[in-house]
């Protein structure tokens, strides 16, 4: 590829890139859902979409804590070979 071919080359794609970059319209920032655009019952659907996840949230948390404490217990035993925990009852 010559000098004159590289050029133009550069040329080219600065050419698309400023055109691309003029056609992009930019995103309207978000803002407060109107209601009367959303279908109805919209809203009452995605509230119980997040309650639900808030109620999953809670349980792996609970899950969560219940084993890191069943890990870190200070009174965690190990059962040695020969050595049996229960007791008998007659």
């Amino acid at each position: 590829m010559g000098i004159f071919e590289f050029i133009l080359l550069i040329a080219l794609i600065s050419t698309i890139g400023k055109v691309v970059t003029e056609r992009r319209r930019p995103l309207p920032p978000p803002g407060p859902v109107d209601r009367g655009t959303l279908p109805p019952g919209e809203v009452e659907r995605m509230q119980e979409v997040v309650d639900d996840l808030a109620e999953r949230v809670g349980r792996l948390e609970e899950e969560r804590d219940f084993y890191r404490e069943l890990l870190e217990s200070p009174r965690r035993r190990v059962l040695e070979p020969g050595s049996d925990d229960r007791t008998s009852h007659p």
